[in-house]
């Protein structure tokens, strides 16, 4: 487990009454604070470096950009929650497991698409099936080793996805039977981050397990 995801584990666990209490700013004197201005200025901090950061070099790079972002948002979403919330499932629907589950094996199929797009030469076929699966081991990790697992994932597709220059990205491929370019794929990384991120926030709700504030 990294240390990044044992540190989102412990900011996200806080209870709502946990983050009404005290707080001190360390190097700062000033008037009361609470918990809560602690991940306050944790999230300031994060902003301050992304202004200060240069703009990606790469079209690419800047859309997976994009897909890093909502990975932060599914992360912060379970990085609280305990181990049994993961297999509570709401009534016929997918329990959170089953959602994360589907988040990497997508990721896998995706980035093994892009790479089949721009690596096929014009004999073979613009479709191929992803021969990529999550292994069992993967599937009954806990919360914290899925959020490094998830982490792991992103960095592998943007090793290849965000050096992608122009002409690739407007190499032909299929999505769910629509033909489409690599540039689009690349997009379908956050925008399939998002959609899940709301189902788990559904599925949350369903079993009466809302986040809390933190």
């Amino acid at each position: 487990m990294s240390a990044f995801a044992q540190l989102l584990g412990r900011l996200a666990a806080y209870s709502d009454a946990e983050m009404a209490g005290p707080w001190e700013w360390p190097g700062h004197t000033g008037g009361p604070l609470q918990v809560r201005d602690c991940h306050w200025r944790i999230v300031e901090s994060e902003q301050a470096w992304l202004a200060a950061a240069p703009p990606p070099a790469r079209e690419a790079a800047a859309i997976m950009d994009l897909a890093q972002a909502q990975l932060g948002d599914l992360r912060g979403l379970v990085a609280g929650l305990t181990e049994d919330t993961l297999d509570v499932k709401p009534g016929d629907e997918w329990c959170l497991r089953e959602v994360l589950s589907h988040v990497l094996l997508t990721e896998r199929r995706y980035a093994w698409q892009v790479r089949y797009a721009i690596n096929r030469d014009t004999t073979q076929p613009t479709y191929a099936p992803p021969p990529v699966t999550v292994s069992a081991a993967e599937e009954g990790s806990g919360v914290r080793d899925w959020i490094d697992i998830l982490e792991a994932e992103r960095a592998l597709t943007d090793a290849f996805c965000a050096g992608l220059d122009g002409p690739a990205l407007s190499r032909p491929t299929v999505w769910v039977q629509f033909e489409v370019d690599v540039r689009f794929r690349l997009h379908r990384f956050a925008g399939h981050l998002a959609e899940h991120t709301i189902h788990a926030e559904k599925v949350l709700r369903a079993i009466d397990r809302p986040p809390g504030e933190a």
